[in-house]
């Protein structure tokens, strides 16, 4: 048995992102680095030690297309990520009466888009 199919039954149903990269890590499986935070000034204090740009997201069993309710947001300072921790969570509770909402992981952007 596989180290990824031992974490896999801790959990049950659907797993949220983190969770499932937790999986892939165990497997040994690379992922990028991200932490998961349960309020704004988490984000704030691993943005800070990463560097920016950072990339926001909801982590949410019940969120399975991010992009598509307004879940990830890209931010480069600490204002834009006190400000769109909130809007993630906003969009995710318009979307769903009762999300089960883990936190907001919080990612370095390597890829950050470049306007032509």
């Amino acid at each position: 048995m596989s180290k990824g199919s031992t974490m896999l039954e801790k959990y049950s149903g659907t797993l949220s992102e983190y969770q499932a990269k937790k999986v892939l890590k165990q497997a040994e499986i690379p992922c990028v680095e991200e932490k998961l935070a349960k309020t704004a000034d988490e984000a704030v204090d691993y943005a800070n030690n990463i560097g920016y740009p950072v990339i926001l997201k909801v982590d949410s069993q019940d969120v399975q297309h991010k992009t598509d309710i307004g879940a990830v947001e890209d931010a480069h300072d600490e204002t834009e990520i006190r400000k769109r921790f909130d809007i993630i969570k906003q969009n995710v509770h318009r979307q769903n009466e009762d999300p089960k909402i883990n936190g907001i992981l919080v990612e370095k952007n390597s890829m950050e888009l470049k306007q032509f």
